[in-house]
């Protein structure tokens, strides 16, 4: 997500530079450095200071270690199969992302599926 780490320190010296070029592999939260990157924005904060982007970002999207949701489906549906299941809670990934798959769970009948949003409190 280009938050923490070295990979700050680098961006924030090869930014401003048309000679440079950013290669982003993978998937890039919301409102993350990342995310600004793959939207191409042309102002991005680093350590708090404002830099022009001036370097190219290239996005490759095939390397991303995050499930599909037919993944997640399959996933959801082995731990059913492996014992009782009375609650699913989507906690990660993108609201409209959360919400479709929760959709997609309860049309196969998982019981109490929530996606709460940031703040909410879930009883276990």
């Amino acid at each position: 997500m280009c938050e923490f780490g070295r990979v700050v320190h680098h961006l924030a010296s090869a930014i401003g530079s048309r000679t440079n070029t950013v290669m982003i592999v993978g998937f890039q939260a919301q409102h993350t450095l990342g995310r600004r990157l793959v939207e191409q924005q042309p102002r991005v904060r680093i350590f708090g200071v404002e830099r022009e982007r001036h370097a190219e970002v290239v996005v490759l999207n095939g390397f991303s270690a995050h499930a599909g949701q037919d993944d997640l489906l399959e996933y959801a549906e082995a731990v059913r199969n492996a014992g009782p299941l009375r609650q699913v809670a989507l906690v990660h990934g993108e609201d409209q992302a959360r919400k479709t798959l929760k959709g997609l769970l309860e049309e196969r009948g998982f019981p109490s599926v929530q996606a709460p949003d940031r703040g909410d409190s879930l009883d276990l």
